[in-house]
């Protein structure tokens, strides 16, 4: 008899969040926030535009928190090929990038949100909130503006 068990039965009740940055420290910083949220977990890190694409095809998520400045590939392209190979998946750009230069293009590219890491975790969590309400509501996709 095959069962699931209690963790992973959580986990799947909760909102599926992939964290995609080059910096470990900001993965674990990253990562401590969401868990700490009783509706989101984290099921899957990558450090590399070519490691979120993987990530992707193997672990189920419902969002994704993406840098731009990856070392291989960049956060913009990756952006680009998910919205192609994933649609409904909703994707927050969370870089150091100057907002006011890139904010527009990685919204046009598909991504949901953009918060500058200048932001402070409440910046995070209310883009995240907004993208998981939608999420519900308009399953199929949609983009915040």
């Amino acid at each position: 008899m095959v069962g699931i068990g209690a963790e992973w039965l959580e986990i799947v009740t909760k909102t599926a969040v992939v964290i995609v940055d080059d910096h470990q420290i900001v993965r674990q910083g990253l990562r401590g926030l969401i868990e700490a949220q009783p509706d989101l977990a984290v099921v899957g890190e990558a450090e590399t535009g070519a490691g979120a694409l993987r990530c992707m095809a193997l672990i189920p998520a419902d969002l994704m928190i993406l840098d731009l400045d990856l070392p291989d590939i960049s956060g913009l392209e990756v952006l680009t090929n998910l919205s192609r190979d994933h649609p409904k998946v909703r994707v927050l750009v969370f870089s150091s990038l100057p907002a006011d230069l890139l904010a527009a293009a990685v919204l046009d590219a598909g991504a949901a949100a953009y918060v500058s890491k200048a932001a402070g975790s409440a910046a995070i969590l209310e883009a995240l909130r907004l993208m998981v309400r939608d999420l519900h509501e308009d399953p199929e996709g949609w983009r915040l503006h």
